[in-house]
């Protein structure tokens, strides 16, 4: 709770995480001396890693503009707009590895594009849960393979076949709800 009111009143999500955590120790009455050593054997650093990388990664991703001027060169080279309305979520939903970011990327970049097609958006949407769900850097993928130490290459072996069909039958029940194809 006090990391969310922090972050709400403008302090930085790292302060507040720190404030959070000596907090705990506080009331729990840990021993100052004993602080520094339970941060160090109780954090799992290799996961932490992999969380760093995935947000520096998706920072880079969304200031670098890159996807935006994919779209625009995709577009003049007369690419059909449904291509682009199954192919951009699923890569920049992989790319990002959340769906959130996905969709602050994917939906401004699109949405103009949909006109009174409310089913194209479900499509977009699909497509960035698709590509998300599917994506190496998914922190609940990682952490949950790291937790119960399975292999990734085992876990995609299940996980990509059912999440092509369900996108694949999400795509042609949208379009069909829509009338057609955009041209």
């Amino acid at each position: 709770v006090t990391i969310l009111v922090l972050s709400y009143a403008g302090i930085p999500l790292w302060a507040a995480f720190i404030v959070g955590i000596v907090m705990v120790f506080a009331v729990m009455k840990v021993p100052t001396g004993d602080w520094v050593m339970m941060v160090v054997r109780g954090v799992r650093w290799d996961t932490t890693a992999a969380v760093v990388a995935m947000l520096f990664f998706r920072n880079v991703v969304s200031i670098s503009g890159s996807v935006a001027s994919l779209i625009t060169s995709v577009t003049e080279m007369g690419v059909p707009l449904i291509v682009l309305f199954i192919v951009t979520p699923l890569l920049v939903g992989s790319i990002s590895g959340t769906a959130s970011m996905g969709s602050a990327i994917v939906l401004p970049l699109l949405l103009p594009f949909c006109g009174t097609g409310v089913h194209l958006v479900s499509v977009i949407y699909a497509g960035i849960i698709a590509g998300y769900m599917a994506s190496p850097l998914h922190l609940c993928l990682i952490l949950t393979n790291s937790y119960y130490k399975s292999e990734l290459g085992r876990v995609y072996r299940y996980l990509v076949p059912s999440l092509a069909l369900l996108y694949v039958v999400a795509v042609v029940y949208h379009l069909t709800m829509n009338g057609g194809l955009p041209v």
